[in-house]
C-alpha cells in the first residue's frame, strides 16, 4: 500500500478531495457504539441539517503501536472509494475536536437508523420474510463485488 503523507487530511482538505466540518457544528453527541478502533457518536450536523454518525479514531487502544492513525487512514480512503453505492453508508467528510494537539479526528458518515447489518439480522433476521433474505444477500454480494477489487489493490 503507498503511504499517505502524515498531512494528507490538510492536502484533501486543501484540494477540496474530503470535506472538512468544524467540530462545533455537530451537537447532542451520544455515543452508539464501540468497537474495533473507534468510538460511534450519533450527533445532529447544522451543515447538513441531519443527523450523523460520528466515528471517533480510538487512540487509547493496548497495543496499538501507532498504527490507530494509519488503520483510520486506510479506512477513510476506502470508504470515499465505495461511498456512493446505495448500499454502502455515505461518507460526509471528516471532523476534528476542539483540541488541535489531540489529533483526534472523526469520520462523519450517514446515520444508520438501525445500526450496523449484523446487528439488524441479529434482531430481525426471523421477521424477514424469504424474498427479502434474498434480496439482502444479492445486495451484499454485490458490495463484496465492489469492495474485494478495492482491497486486493490495497494489498
Amino acid at each position: 500500500m503507498s503511504e499517505l503523507p502524515r498531512d494528507w487530511l490538510k492536502i484533501a482538505f486543501k484540494e477540496k478531495f474530503v470535506k472538512f466540518f468544524e467540530y462545533n457544528s455537530f451537537d447532542d453527541l451520544k455515543i452508539i457504539g464501540n468497537g474495533g478502533f473507534s468510538t460511534v457518536y450519533g450527533a445532529y450536523s447544522k451543515d447538513i441539517e441531519k443527523v450523523i454518525a460520528l466515528k471517533k479514531l480510538d487512540r487509547s487502544l493496548p497495543n496499538d503501536s501507532g498504527n490507530s492513525f494509519d488503520n483510520f487512514k486506510s479506512e477513510v480512503k476506502n470508504i470515499i472509494e465505495i461511498t456512493h453505492h446505495d448500499n454502502i453508508v455515505r461518507f460526509y467528510g471528516i471532523t476534528q475536536d476542539l483540541d488541535p494537539e489531540s489529533e483526534t479526528y472523526y469520520m462523519v458518515l450517514e446515520y444508520a437508523n438501525n445500526g450496523d447489518l449484523r446487528c439488524y439480522l441479529h434482531e430481525h433476521f426471523s421477521e424477514l420474510d424469504w424474498l427479502k433474505k434474498i434480496r439482502m444477500a444479492r445486495e451484499i454480494s454485490m458490495i463484496i463485488l465492489i469492495v474485494l477489487p478495492l482491497k486486493t489493490l490495497i494489498q
